[in-house]
């Protein structure tokens, strides 16, 4: 893994890592700007960049339903805790809606959302800031990207690159939605996935270096 400055021309990046899994096969997922997450089974593996990996084991539990679902994104969440997503948050009868990942007890919590939470059933994704809770869903209907607190809507995106959008995705203090990636300037800012490609630095031998 390397960092680059992609605002600034450097020679070089920032500063780099690395990791040897076991094999190759090995997919990490990011947890937090610095956290890397993958499942070992029924435990979690936490790489902090900068230091070596290491197992979590971990306990399972289900608290008010009975199907559980394949976990895919972790994301910050209320009281110290993580999120834990991929099911359907609208999903019915003993089905769970999402999961509650607290490292310190080293335990997942399967759950059903309560009443103070079922405004963020129509949700894409979401995640919290500090103790607010915000939901991020894209609308087909008028191509808009939706940012909500508390069921208020707080912000919109408009996407002019609208085709095979399946849905808007938080990353980091970013939005995914498919091939749009965007960031706040002043204003939010979309950049469609063949421009993010495109992005190249210029190596010490005078090299452009692809992205």
């Amino acid at each position: 893994m390397m960092v680059y400055n992609y605002r600034v021309q450097e020679n070089g990046p920032r500063w780099s890592d690395s990791l040897t899994n076991k094999s190759n096969g090995y997919h990490w997922y990011q947890m937090t700007d610095s956290v890397f997450w993958r499942w070992e089974g029924d435990n979690i593996f936490l790489w902090k960049v900068g230091e070596k990996a290491h197992e979590m084991r971990l306990a399972w539990k289900n608290d008010g339903c009975s199907e559980s679902f394949k976990i895919d994104r972790i994301r910050h969440w209320l009281d110290g805790k993580f999120i834990a997503l991929g099911g359907k948050l609208d999903a019915d009868g003993e089905n769970c809606q999402y999961a509650v990942l607290d490292t310190a007890a080293k335990i997942i919590v399967y759950k059903r959302l309560d009443k103070n939470l079922e405004w963020i059933k129509k949700c894409d994704d979401v995640r919290a800031w500090g103790e607010d809770v915000y939901c991020l869903y894209y609308d087909a209907s008028s191509a808009n990207i939706y940012l909500k607190n508390e069921n208020k809507m707080k912000d919109s995106i408009l996407i002019e690159n609208q085709k095979w959008i399946s849905g808007a995705f938080f990353l980091g203090k970013m939005i995914l939605a498919d091939g749009n990636l965007c960031e706040y300037k002043d204003a939010w800012v979309c950049y469609p996935r063949q421009g993010v490609l495109k992005m190249g630095f210029h190596a010490n031998n005078g090299i452009i270096l692809q992205f």
